[in-house]
């Protein structure tokens, strides 16, 4: 019950033990009781000790009577229910026995505490806890809308457990309210993911069904469960499938999901009892990129998409140091964001490897303040001035050609690129006039830059016919500093 007759922002539905897995399907509804704006951010989410903050969704204000819903995961909410406004982002774990809630404000002051328990309902069979004048009862969630059952929603203690009645799913996994009569018994696949994600993140990915008898949505328990995630790997599982998925590769995937009553089914490659089928768009990584490191060692990233994105778990490393961004560190839309040294904390020369890695660990970019290093790494050919006596000069004239290296070894598939140490087999067979070549520009003590040999594929025909692969020239030497 709250504590005080004075709060404008009061908690009015809980989900603290959803169906199944807790872990992104919990959530709390607050309602503004006041007579004005409330700007939801300068608030805070009391629970374990701990006044969470508070992160609205694409609006600022809560305006007199309007509800929010705190959730863990916006977009595993929005796969559960759609249609609702004003979600708040929060970071918590609600106790599935119960505990006390607060809303606090911008000082932490505790302006509205309510305490919960399991005895009351909602544990763990698809409902949530609605605040009535009664106290806290037991009803079909209506996260947004303040709305409650014309009576308490029954306990179902068989092997299947109610939940929101949804009929539909989307490609982003979203669900449409129905309305069931009592005539309707039938079963639905949903397969819950996001549209789109990022080669080398994981992606989570839900699959189970549901049987609508009557008023009721109950999802199924039992059967097998089969998952084909379009890249070659597939699932099987004896419970509903709730996990994470790495696509290493950009592309359009088709994932497929069937449902068998009983294994056997599955093994006499019977007609799955039920089917469903989504698609996800997996986009390159490359569009976020460290941009550039300025003398004082503050760190640019460029994000050069049309949509802003999170960085969290991502991390800067530097040799043996690492810098890893907390959750919410948005960078917006076509914009930059620069960490200052006094932020990261790294510490490096004008020689090292910046590197930023995904949440996997996986290299998403590099820099480094090295101008010949970058200008290498990026595949920019520099070609050698043979008329230049200048030691000065190092008898390099750097003139950056237009095509990239790696531009020119898709012109070229005939050629493959080697490092120096990668040819001193090769370097046995060559012509005694190559060989001096060879010898003079690795033994030059003006060569300064990093030496890059264009192996030359060839194919020789043997005297059966056949052809020996990989038969090697070695010959159009490039330096790239």
């Amino acid at each position: 019950m709250p504590l005080s007759s004075f709060a404008d922002v009061e908690i009015t539905e809980i989900m603290y033990d959803a169906e199944g897995s807790d872990s992104g399907f919990e959530w709390i509804e607050i309602r503004n009781t006041g007579t004005s704006n409330v700007q939801i951010a300068d608030y805070h989410f009391y629970e374990n000790d701990v006044h969470h903050g508070l992160y609205p969704e694409d609006f600022t204000n809560l305006g007199p009577g309007e509800y929010g819903v705190i959730t863990q995961d916006i977009t595993i909410f929005q796969s559960e229910y759609s249609n609702v406004s004003n979600l708040i982002k929060s970071s918590f774990s609600l106790n599935n026995t119960g505990e006390e809630l607060a809303i606090s404000d911008s000082d932490k002051n505790i302006i509205h505490s309510i305490s919960y328990d399991a005895v009351f309902g909602a544990a763990g069979n698809g409902n949530s806890l609605h605040y009535t004048s009664s106290g806290w009862e037991e009803y079909t969630p209506s996260p947004g809308s303040g709305s409650q059952s014309g009576s308490s929603a029954s306990n179902d203690d068989s092997t299947e457990s109610t939940s929101n009645a949804t009929s539909s799913s989307s490609a982003s996994g979203s669900k449409s309210k129905k309305s069931a009569s009592k005539e309707e018994d039938y079963y639905t696949a949903y397969i819950i993911l996001p549209e789109k994600s990022i080669a080398g993140s994981p992606v989570q990915i839900e699959a189970y069904t549901t049987h609508t008898k009557g008023s009721k949505n109950m999802r199924r328990k039992g059967g097998i469960y089969y998952i084909n995630f379009g890249d070659g790997t597939t699932l099987d599982s004896k419970e509903r499938i709730d996990t994470e998925h790495i696509y290493n590769y950009p592309g359009t995937y088709t994932v497929v999901f069937e449902y068998y009553k009983n294994y056997l089914s599955k093994e006499n490659n019977n007609e799955p009892f039920l089917y469903a089928e989504e698609t996800i768009v997996v986009e390159s990584h490359d569009f976020i990129s460290i941009n550039s490191i300025e003398n004082d060692g503050a760190i640019t990233l460029e994000n050069t998409s049309s949509q802003k994105f999170d960085l969290k778990d991502w991390d800067l490393k530097v040799n043996s140091s690492e810098y890893t961004f907390p959750r919410y560190s948005y960078i917006q839309a076509g914009d930059s964001l620069t960490l200052g040294r006094e932020t990261h904390k790294l510490s490096f020369n004008y020689n090292d490897w910046v590197v930023l890695r995904n949440e996997e660990n996986y290299t998403i970019s590099s820099f480094t303040q090295n101008t010949q290093k970058m200008n290498a790494a990026r595949g920019v050919v520099l070609s050698i001035n043979t008329n230049s006596k200048s030691k000065d000069s190092e008898q390099i004239a750097a003139t950056e050609e237009t095509n990239h290296l790696e531009s020119y070894l898709r012109e070229h598939p005939d050629k493959e690129l080697v490092s120096f140490s990668d040819i001193s087999e090769d370097t046995q067979s060559l012509p005694k006039q190559d060989k001096t070549l060879l010898l003079f520009l690795a033994g030059s003590a003006f060569v300064s830059g990093i030496l890059i040999i264009l192996r030359t594929l060839k194919r020789k025909q043997d005297s059966y016919g056949e052809y020996e692969e990989n038969q090697t020239v070695l010959g159009e030497i490039e330096l790239i500093e």
